[in-house]
């Protein structure tokens, strides 16, 4: 109901890091029983993206959903590679609600997990070089759940303000 979103870009210092978050949402298609993969790339206090997809496989339970969520890290590591040839360099960070998921990728190899493709283990490779740094972030801090979940207009409003972007 509101004519648009304004994403507002601060004068801030210089930054060091890319920041990830990531969510998912389970089997939301009722069709094809697909998640939904969402997030939000930003440097400091500035938004540089954000996204929301269906994911390509059927995943078999909300960690592996999540897991599969946080293979958009790629995003952060490409912005950092750009910032790179810029001269630039960024560490990265992504930030995950789900426990589970972060456990996963907090590991070497499968484990006792059953079913879980390459991209769960591209997530533990780029953890264990180094590339990124996985942390977690409450579920109503997230400012990903913004694309995957239903949520009230208070809450979204507080995560619209997280990233500086503003309904008008």
């Amino acid at each position: 109901g509101a004519p648009r979103l304004v994403s507002h870009f601060r004068w801030q210092a210089t930054q060091g890091t890319v920041t990830a978050f990531t969510d998912s949402g389970w089997a939301r298609c009722i069709r094809t029983a697909r998640s939904t993969s969402g997030g939000v790339v930003t440097i400091g206090e500035h938004t540089i993206k954000t996204y929301c997809r269906q994911q390509k496989v059927v995943a078999l339970s909300s960690a592996e959903a999540e897991l599969y969520a946080m293979v958009a890290a790629r995003q952060t590591l490409a912005i950092a590679a750009y910032a790179k040839d810029l001269g630039v360099s960024l560490d990265c960070e992504l930030y995950c609600d789900s426990s589970a998921a972060l456990g996963i990728a907090q590991r070497a190899g499968i484990g006792k997990v059953r079913h879980l493709r390459t991209q769960g283990l591209w997530v533990q490779e780029v953890r264990v070089s180094g590339r990124i740094v996985y942390r977690k972030v409450l579920g109503a801090k997230n400012p990903a759940d913004l694309m995957t979940k239903h949520m009230s207009a208070e809450l979204a409003g507080q995560h619209i303000a997280t990233l500086n972007m503003k309904i008008e």
